[in-house]
């Protein structure tokens, strides 16, 4: 906390002292959060001591589809518990409101506390965790497609029509995804909330991914790793910005100029005198 100015660190032990969960937000992290898009993924992955406690995260993703940190927690299970405390925690960093969006895997101790400690906020299910689900409990592998065409629809007509294609093939698939989960839980059509364009939990599978060799890390030292890692990738990152002649980042500087290629193109024809 001395090193970084407004970060936020908590410890909990029970009345053994036997420790129970860490939690850490950098003070970079919490002040960069303010300009990344407001859809948050949170997921869990076990760590390799020999406790065989999880660490938490909950990341979201700035206008270059960069991934960006918020917060992480140490538990020793996951569990209710251990998922309201994270989200206690959360709730000193963001704030809630109808625009938010947090998407998980369907992890049954996040669906029995989420709505506990959000209650505005909108919550929605990682689509390639629910198409893994469906292909592990009902074998309809062949079937994915439909629903991820279904998921991935901009209108209703499109969606059923889709999604009538999958209740053909399998009326089991189609009722549990419909009436066990819910349209509004997996649909962009139907879902309350603003995705950004994601349906899935992959940055946080890909930040898990970068911690796959540090897993068996004393706790202090794996925390370590995650500030010293975003740091040199937020130098990169400013790097890359600092010498840029316009205000917008590269992949909407390359839409633009694509979109400038094809509007020259264009023939142009006056309508009327006006």
């Amino acid at each position: 906390m001395s090193y970084n100015e407004g970060s936020i660190v908590d410890l909990k032990y029970d009345h053994k002292l036997h420790f129970r969960y860490f939690f850490l937000s950098v003070g970079a992290f919490i002040k960069g959060f303010a300009h990344m898009r407001n859809v948050n993924t949170v997921d869990g992955t076990f760590l390799s001591d020999k406790y065989g406690s999880c660490l938490l995260s909950v990341v979201a993703q700035d206008k270059e589809n960069h991934i960006f940190p918020i917060a992480f927690c140490v538990v020793n299970k996951e569990r209710d518990d251990s998922w309201t405390y994270f989200f206690e925690q959360l709730r000193h960093i963001v704030d809630e409101n109808v625009q938010l969006c947090i998407i998980s895997d369907r992890h049954v101790s996040i669906g029995n506390v989420f709505r506990k400690v959000f209650f505005v906020t909108y919550h929605g299910f990682c689509t390639r965790h629910i198409a893994e689900n469906m292909c592990q409990r009902f074998r309809c592998g062949i079937l994915i497609k439909y629903f991820f065409s279904a998921a991935q629809s901009y209108s209703t007509k499109d969606f059923f029509d889709h999604f009538m294609q999958l209740r053909d093939k399998s009326k089991e698939v189609a009722n549990c995804l419909a009436n066990e989960i819910g349209f509004q839980k997996w649909s962009r059509v139907f879902f309350l909330g603003n995705w950004y364009v994601m349906l899935t939990t992959n940055i946080a599978d890909s930040l898990n991914a970068m911690l796959k060799d540090q897993r068996y890390f004393p706790i202090i030292g794996l925390f370590n790793h995650i500030i010293r890692k975003f740091a040199e990738k937020f130098e990169e990152r400013h790097n890359e910005m600092k010498n840029a002649l316009t205000l917008f980042v590269p992949s909407a500087k390359k839409k633009i100029k694509n979109n400038m290629v094809i509007g020259d193109t264009l023939w142009v024809h006056q309508l009327d005198n006006n």
